[in-house]
């Protein structure tokens, strides 16, 4: 099976949420990222970098369903009320 990269983050919380989007899908999804950066905890020079993957024949619906939720992320911004807390 070749898995192919849709998406990369940086550290391994974010690529975890981006993972359990997918998965609620159904779509098989890998973490590929250096081991010294979760080892370590270290985020410099591309060590944070987590490329995320699916399978080749996944692709179509896993971007489909990672634009879909990166649009729902931007309309929950949207109706935030950032201004400071009443008294």
């Amino acid at each position: 099976m070749r898995w192919v990269t849709v998406k990369i983050v940086y550290g391994l919380p974010e690529a975890h949420i981006v993972k359990g989007v997918l998965e609620s899908e159904g779509i098989p999804v890998r973490l590929e990222y250096e081991a010294v950066g979760k080892i370590y905890s270290l985020t410099v020079d591309g060590l944070a970098r987590v490329y995320v993957q699916v399978p080749e024949d996944a692709v179509e619906d896993a971007l489909e369903r990672l634009q879909e939720a990166e649009e729902l992320g931007e309309e929950e911004r949207d109706e935030v009320d950032w201004g400071r807390p009443e008294d």
